[in-house]
């Protein structure tokens, strides 16, 4: 009888493991992520969440799960609008949201560390070829 429950218990362990890891994704540079789920590098972790209202917010941490930036849960956007986020080279998150709208770049400060929100309309930045391709029609801004 315990031979059982512990091949019972075995089982149900590796098919739990098993269907955690699809809902993981590898995440290479300039990729675009426009799904839900969490996304890992060599050194970070993207997590986009859904809340029971189906509102969604997003946070960057490292590889031991510190937290290096937030997305407000006070602002956070419909997964029913459009929204998108692209993970460059360079380690910067660009995101941009309909709902809002928003259009940010997430990177990293040199002092802190810590990752942090910069509007890439009013900072006249470059952004990337393919996000910016994308963009054009939604943001009158972009390059």
């Amino acid at each position: 009888m315990n031979l059982q429950k512990l091949a019972l218990i075995l089982v149900f362990s590796i098919t739990c493991c098993t269907s955690k890891q699809k809902h993981s994704r590898i995440l290479k540079p300039n990729v675009f992520i426009d799904y839900i789920g969490t996304y890992y590098t060599p050194n970070k972790k993207i997590s986009i969440r859904e809340f029971k209202n189906q509102s969604l917010t997003f946070a960057i941490s490292d590889k031991r799960n510190n937290l290096l930036y937030q997305y407000s849960i006070l602002k956070s956007f419909s997964k029913y609008q459009f929204w998108t986020f692209y993970w460059d080279d360079q380690e910067r998150l660009w995101f941009y949201n309909s709902d809002s709208p928003e259009h940010l770049c997430i990177l990293k400060d040199s002092t802190s560390k810590m990752y942090k929100a910069v509007d890439f309309c009013s900072k006249k930045m470059v952004a990337p070829k393919a996000f910016s391709e994308l963009m054009e029609d939604y943001v009158d801004c972009i390059n």
